[in-house]
């Protein structure tokens, strides 16, 4: 349905996006009828496991693509990113990744962009002006706005000595759910 949404929006003329997946980590975004010079917002929101690896947590963001998953060649508005092949186009980029740990941690920092780092606090939050959800905003600063690498972000939990945790996640519609027990 809504690919027949979004090819019925592009015949009439009306602005549409479709997401796709490609494969099982490999998703396509289509964008139809923009002006040129016109400026679009692209907010995507998805859960994903995240590896832990070496004591910290990271995750990857691809925004460079390899031209085998590209169906364009590059043009006089694209430029290489100097990289095994991988080309991209120098549209601007911004990113904002919001980390909701659970728990404490250490602020987030970028592998290879230059960020911004913020403390927010949610609701649920049990101390006044604590961080003890471990909720922070990382964002890309408008230097880094070409997508010429992967936008990675790694944290790492508090060490406060050795302690269990339980994650519990239940579907609002049904009595399924999952959890997830960790021995930190």
């Amino acid at each position: 349905e809504a690919k027949a949404n979004y090819a019925k929006a592009k015949e009439q003329g009306i602005t549409g996006s479709l997401l796709d997946q490609d494969d099982d980590n490999w998703f396509t975004m289509r964008l139809a009828n923009i002006k040129p010079g016109e400026m679009i917002e692209v907010h995507m929101r998805y859960q994903e496991k995240i590896p832990y690896d070496d004591g910290e947590f990271r995750f990857v963001f691809p925004l460079v693509t390899p031209d085998a998953y590209t169906n364009e060649t590059a043009s006089s508005s694209s430029s290489s990113s100097g990289g095994g092949g991988q080309q991209q186009k120098l549209n601007d980029v911004t990113m904002n990744v919001t980390v909701k740990a659970g728990v404490a941690i250490n602020p987030p920092r970028s592998l290879v962009h230059d960020v911004t780092v913020t403390k927010t606090s949610s609701s649920s939050s049990s101390k006044e002006g604590s961080n003890d959800d471990g909720v922070y905003v990382v964002q890309l600063n408008k230097k880094d706005k070409y997508p010429n690498r992967d936008f990675v972000v790694a944290y790492s939990v508090v060490d406060r000595g050795v302690a269990p945790m339980v994650y519990l996640q239940r579907r609002s519609s049904s009595h399924d759910g999952t959890f997830l027990v960790v021995l930190n």
